[in-house]
């Protein structure tokens, strides 16, 4: 395929194959040495003859014409060679938010997972202000609001992708019995197959941003898509802080708000869902940027190969190549062997980490740092550790009072504390609950020792 011509477009390789289509990486050359690289996604041939599927795919397109944002993946041509339908789009050079939760199954720094979902929203409620060349509102309803369908970019600029089963409102509606989209982020009304509007985006995007800051989807544990289906309608959420200890009362609170059963509980639009997460950034002291997140994404993706580091990018499957002979297939099981096995202690190595989010952006998740970029403005560097000595983070549910003799140290969550090494006798307090208890802490060397209590379960008082 490499080389071939398609239309206009010079295809340099096939990226990935989905459910409907292919998606190549291409180039457009033009006169005077112009060069531009995109992407170009061509329906399945033997898909043209299904108009539903056909309609899906156009619909992308042309709704995508109809926006112009920067955080909205650019669409450039819908065109039609050798009675095959193609949409020529930007070609976004970084990974999707579904790869970031993958890579981090603690969550993400969360001042990195606000900005993203912020982006995410501005995108989102640009979409859903849109109006009709008579005026009139179109209140377009994504639907399919997801990590996957969230591109973000190596400049940290979060773009929002795939218009193709969204509607107006007035048409949101599950027709067939086909339910379309992905479950885990669907609303309990879209589940229903009911009539849905703007807040089933709120919705995803609450549980979009649950899983950003905790690595873990707010209804764990389900054995397949119907046991899931049942609990988003019947069962509350675990609650965010009970999924990843050390995240502000605030930022659970928005995520409680965007999960609502009830639509009329949500936020009403995007943009309120935005103002709530810009009230709870002046909680950090230090500030996340977009050249920050561009760190992280370029941090994740640098081990990638190109077609890859794109086929993570557009969320499709990758199309794997063919060994060319049994020679050419023993080297690629032994490869893959020798890559499973480095995954492995790379896990292996993570889980025996704290999962702390210190100061700078972006979380590294391997000891080498990489220095940010000259255009970024990095965070504030903390004080290097005295000669032999580590640090102490608390993770406390719901909160505490920390002391240390009688130096206190704050209610929690609270950034980390450096310590010479030996054992270092803490207070938790919480009045509330009646807790008033003392943590033996064995500080090491160069180490990061958690502490990671319940004190709502140890009082007794756990609903």
């Amino acid at each position: 395929m490499e080389g071939t011509v398609f239309g206009k477009y010079r295809i340099l390789g096939l990226l990935a194959t989905g459910g409907m289509g292919e998606v190549c990486l291409a180039q457009l050359v033009g006169p005077a040495g112009y060069v531009k690289t995109l992407v170009v996604k061509r329906l399945l041939r033997h898909l043209a003859a299904e108009p539903s599927l056909v309609d899906l795919f156009l619909n992308e397109a042309r709704l995508a014409a109809l926006f112009d944002h920067p955080n909205i993946i650019q669409i450039f041509e819908l065109g039609e060679t050798d009675g095959s339908y193609f949409i020529a789009m930007e070609y976004v050079r970084g990974c999707s938010a579904a790869r970031l939760v993958t890579r981090h199954t603690e969550g993400v720094d969360p001042r990195l997972a606000v900005l993203i979902v912020e982006q995410a929203l501005a995108g989102l409620a640009y979409v859903h202000s849109r109006t009709g060349e008579n005026g009139e509102p179109l209140r377009l309803v994504h639907r399919d609001v997801s990590p996957d369908n969230l591109l973000v970019s190596n400049e940290g600029v979060v773009k929002l992708t795939d218009f193709g089963i969204a509607r107006a409102a007035a048409q949101a509606k599950t027709t067939g019995g086909v339910v379309r989209g992905k479950y885990r982020y669907m609303p309990p009304e879209q589940l229903r197959g009911e009539t849905v509007d703007q807040r089933a985006d709120i919705y995803a995007m609450g549980v979009v941003l649950y899983e950003l800051a905790s690595g873990k989807h707010p209804f764990p544990g389900q054995a397949n898509e119907l046991a899931l289906m049942r609990a988003v309608q019947e069962n509350e959420p675990v609650p965010l802080r009970r999924a990843r200890l050390d995240l502000p009362a605030e930022l659970e609170a928005v995520c409680t708000r965007a999960l609502a059963k009830e639509p009329g509980d949500r936020y009403t639009s995007a943009r309120e869902m935005a103002d709530a997460l810009a009230q709870i950034r002046p909680l950090w002291r230090d500030q996340a940027t977009s050249a920050h997140l561009g760190e992280l994404v370029q941090q994740v993706t640098k081990t990638d190969a190109p077609v890859e580091a794109f086929t993570r990018a557009v969320g499709e499957r990758p199309t794997p190549p063919r060994p060319k002979s049994r020679r050419g297939l023993v080297l690629a099981l032994t490869l893959t062997a020798a890559l499973v096995a480095g995954v492995t202690a790379v896990a292996y190595a993570l889980r025996r980490e704290p999962n702390a989010p210190p100061p700078p952006v972006p979380v590294m998740e391997s000891p080498a740092q990489i220095a940010p970029p000259e255009s970024a403005q990095p965070l504030p560097p903390r004080a290097k550790d005295a000669a032999r000595s580590g640090k102490v983070v608390f993770q406390i549910y719901p909160w505490a009072e920390i002391f240390l003799g009688t130096k206190r140290f704050g209610p929690t969550p609270i950034e980390p504390i450096t310590l010479p090494v030996g054992t270092h006798v803490f207070t938790l307090r919480n009045p509330e609950l009646g807790i008033d208890t003392k943590v033996n802490v064995r500080v090491r060397n160069g180490t990061t020792t958690l502490v990671k209590r319940d004190l709502l379960r140890e009082s007794g008082r756990e609903k």
